[in-house]
């Protein structure tokens, strides 16, 4: 550990003097905790996509307010805030049952802050008690940037925790305590519906985008391939004694060339089209339906799923298509012709 340096404190108004310390800031919180001892605190998050309304933010606070009154606390406070864009709106939960939540804006995340004073029976000091729920959707590149330039260098080992929709933390409550109010927000996270943003077929475009593409990509150089080696067998039937064989078999060899060369990049750009398509086909880890912002939100995003499906199933209906009749055509030509 490197030595701390004693500095000398300049006189205050006095005239004493005085030396400072200067120790770093994980030194600095040893020091807290060995002092004050370190917070009893209790994290777990919930994965997977869920559908979050205003009825089952009521209903996961229900349950935990059974909780705490089983535990024999009565005195505590709830907060509810719902971020937006750019500003949050924090209610008690009273004033969040009643209001009627008729913002045009779409809602981001909802915050939920429990806090209840219960007796230290080591100092006889009342201590406070805090449980705090964050369910947000869109977490973000950003999130484990603010968690990396945060100076609690601690926080970087709980950014899988941070990346999931639900995070909660409970701090200095008891352990059973503890373990039930995470147990009503376990049984409320699997009891949530999944969100209708994407159908099984959007789904499976959507796991095999970068394959249905590539399957396009290939089609047209390969079918023009087959269709050059068609008109080859072709030439080398009927024009195999023909005085200028030869340099009919090189100007087909030549053009087919040229040939495949521009069908792989029509066929690239086919499939470049319909990947960037396929790629705006998107879920989302948590759909709100708390404000009126909300359901307008919702509406657009399957309407865009919609349009960004039909097209990719268009384009790859219609590459097939083109693909299949020009190999039955080569193909008729090599088997039928006299």
């Amino acid at each position: 550990m490197a030595e701390q340096t004693l500095i000398p404190k300049d006189s205050d108004s006095n005239g004493s003097k005085g030396l400072s310390v200067d120790i770093d800031h994980d030194r600095l919180r040893y020091f807290f905790y060995m002092m004050n001892g370190e917070p009893a605190r209790r994290i777990e998050s919930f994965c997977g996509a869920i559908a979050v309304s205003k009825a089952d933010v009521e209903v996961l606070i229900d349950s935990l307010i059974d909780k705490l009154k089983l535990s024999q606390i009565r005195d505590f406070t709830i907060k509810i805030g719902v971020g937006f864009d750019k500003i949050v709106v924090e209610k008690s939960f009273d004033d969040f049952k009643a209001y009627q939540w008729n913002e045009p804006y779409s809602t981001k995340e909802v915050v939920i802050k429990i806090n209840c004073m219960i007796e230290d029976y080591e100092t006889g000091n009342p201590l406070n008690n805090s449980m705090f729920i964050r369910i947000e959707k869109n977490i973000h590149s950003g999130n484990v940037l603010q968690i990396i330039t945060s100076s609690d260098s601690s926080k970087i080992d709980d950014i899988d925790s941070l990346m999931c929709p639900v995070f909660c933390r409970t701090e200095y409550l008891h352990d059973e305590l503890s373990k039930s109010l995470m147990g009503a927000v376990s049984d409320w996270h699997a009891g949530l519906k999944q969100p209708p943003i994407l159908s099984k077929s959007h789904e499976f475009i959507k796991k095999n985008k970068r394959r249905v593409a590539r399957t396009i990509h290939y089609l047209y150089p390969l079918v023009a391939t087959f269709i050059c080696i068609a008109a080859l067998f072709i030439t080398s039937k009927y024009l195999s004694s023909h005085s200028s064989y030869l340099a009919i078999v090189a100007a087909i060899v030549v053009s087919a060339n040229y040939l495949i060369m521009f069908f792989t990049a029509y066929g690239a750009r086919r499939a470049r089209g319909m990947f960037e398509h396929m790629a705006k086909i998107s879920s989302q880890d948590v759909i709100f339906d708390i404000t009126r912002g909300d359901d307008k939100e919702s509406s657009e995003r399957i309407n865009e799923n919609e349009k960004s499906f039909s097209y990719a199933k268009a384009t790859f209906a219609w590459s097939v298509i083109q693909n299949l009749v020009a190999s039955l055509i080569a193909s008729a030509l090599l088997i039928w012709l006299p």
